[in-house]
């Protein structure tokens, strides 16, 4: 597992902010929304659905752990965080993707085909 999952794990269960800027204690370990952030091929909502976080439910450390296994389970990232930011005065949790490289174009060199 990554060192930042673990971090966000130990903060998470502590009831420490995960991660937050500006976040009072605990805030994300009932957030108002889930958001997701760094998805360029994948939708947001198919990185919620793989997710599988509630907004309004109190989260776990398993819970969080669950999330981000689930959402590298699906082979098509290098990097998932989950991360607590506040926005217009919510607590959000973001899964902070980063995707991994598609195969744009490919070129066969070699023998001909008569």
């Amino acid at each position: 597992m990554h060192r930042t999952a673990i971090t966000l794990l130990a903060l998470l269960a502590a009831g420490s902010p995960v991660l937050a800027q500006d976040a009072p204690e605990g805030a994300c370990s009932k957030p108002d929304s889930i958001g997701v952030r760094g998805n360029v091929r994948i939708p947001e909502s198919v990185i919620r659905g793989y997710a599988a976080l509630t907004p309004g439910v109190q989260l776990s450390f398993r819970d969080v752990q669950r999330s981000i296994k689930a959402v590298f389970a699906t082979g098509q990232y290098d990097d998932v965080k989950v991360v607590c930011a506040q926005a217009g005065g919510k607590n959000v949790l973001v899964v902070e993707v980063k995707e991994r490289p598609v195969l744009q174009s490919f070129k066969v060199i070699g023998v001909d085909r008569h």
